[in-house]
């Protein structure tokens, strides 16, 4: 009951703040899809290539790199409403103390759909709240793919005042729905705020530069089998990352970096390191 009163509070104040950002606008962040919003009847392709790295504490001799490569394909449904699929594909290396094993893969497949039910647009400001319900489908191999079905969802805050946006985005994933499994993964709820300044380039202002800073929390409660609560599982992690983007016409280069600020480790898991994010977007 801690974690969905925790997950309605954060969502409170998620909707609370967004209210004293209609002095801004538009969706500038990399990490989060908010920004995967094509116009109705146009697509909008979105890769790339996430860098995550974890090693033991002092003394252990074990690390783990992976390399998760999500493409995502969004669509335009309707004027207020975007469907977007999602395909992950994954490289993991890990080392142990004598050994290492490298593994190579798809993760599972997912599908959102975000629809806008505040939307102001106005020379001074743009202003935005959107929803985002999802599912996430057991279809990735052994080694990637949690086996499970999952529920994503989550409210996505975008706003714009002349050169300078933010977003602060919430995601709520309930894993494991339908039919009970001998291991249930925690649920995880994120908290992301990005903001950006844009500078223009060019007298047409089609080639633009984006300096990015966000800042993300991420709570994972601790997995649960039929005896009880896993000991080395569930983290508390909070992310800051200073980034850019480079925006030409119809095509986003994006990169990232990512500095943990602070974690907490349940048990004897492997910590984080300094992670990145490489990414391309266009619109057609």
């Amino acid at each position: 009951m801690g974690f969905f009163l925790r997950g309605r509070v954060v969502l409170l104040a998620i909707l609370c703040i967004g209210a004293g950002f209609t002095r801004l606008g538009h969706a500038v962040g990399i990490t989060a899809d908010a920004g995967m919003t094509p116009p109705v009847d146009r697509w909008m392709a979105r890769g790339q290539t996430r860098y995550m790295k974890r090693g033991g504490k002092a003394g252990m001799r074990r690390g783990m790199t992976t390399l998760m490569n999500p493409l995502m394909l969004a669509y335009g449904l309707l004027p207020r409403m975007t469907v977007i699929a999602r395909q992950p594909l994954m490289h993991r290396r890990m080392k142990m103390v004598a050994s290492s094993r490298t593994d190579t893969g798809f993760g599972d497949f997912s599908f959102l759909s975000k629809y806008s039910i505040l939307r102001v647009n106005r020379p001074e400001f743009i202003f935005a709240i959107s929803p985002m319900l999802g599912i996430e489908l057991p279809t990735g191999d052994k080694d990637f793919g949690s086996n499970t079905w999952d529920i994503l969802s989550g409210v996505y805050v975008s706003a714009r005042r002349g050169p300078l946006g933010a977003d602060l985005n919430f995601e709520y994933r309930r894993n494991r729905v339908g039919r009970r499994r001998a291991t249930r993964p925690g649920d995880e709820i994120t908290l992301n705020l990005a903001t950006a300044y844009q500078f223009t380039l060019n007298d047409a202002a089609t080639l633009s530069l984006w300096p990015v800073l966000e800042t993300s929390y991420t709570h994972s409660n601790p997995n649960w089998t039929t005896t009880g609560r896993v000991a080395d599982s569930g983290e508390d992690a909070v992310l800051v990352s200073p980034g850019i983007k480079i925006a030409y016409q119809s095509f986003i280069l994006e990169m990232l970096l990512q500095i943990p600020a602070y974690q907490r480790q349940r048990g004897s898991q492997l910590e984080r390191e300094v992670g990145g994010i490489l990414g391309v977007r266009y619109m057609f």
